[in-house]
């Protein structure tokens, strides 16, 4: 199995990080490991994520599909954003801001996956 997870533009709006398109290969060699780190889903449509975090916890991997938004999630979100983001990036990144300022997260043990796709 082998998974490539990108870091891109949202690094530096959620954890602060300023690299951007740094590219992590994960690969059951022993490269990286995911073992002991909790990933974070968005569930982007709930049937996908479901069945997307099933899979990665059939490997041992910790993967949760984020809680509903809630009106607090864009307000969080407008506050590391230009304003000229769609509204999925907006709920996204409120969301996903929303676990990395909640109480006991640990940003070595957390992998957030974004998805892409193109076009509607």
């Amino acid at each position: 199995m082998r998974i490539l997870i990108q870091m891109g533009s949202y690094d530096s709006k959620i954890l602060g990080n300023r690299k951007s398109g740094k590219v992590i290969s994960v690969s059951n060699n022993g490269n990286k490991s995911l073992k002991g780190k909790t990933m974070y889903l968005h569930p982007m449509t709930k049937g996908g994520a479901s069945l997307l975090a099933a899979t990665f916890r059939s490997i041992d991997i910790d993967a949760r599909i984020l809680p509903p938004s809630d009106p607090e999630t864009l307000e969080l979100a407008n506050m590391y954003s230009s304003g000229e983001e769609c509204l999925p990036e907006k709920v996204t990144l409120g969301d996903y801001k929303e676990i990395t300022e909640s109480e006991g997260f640990d940003p070595d043990q957390a992998v957030f996956l974004f998805p892409t796709a193109n076009g509607p």
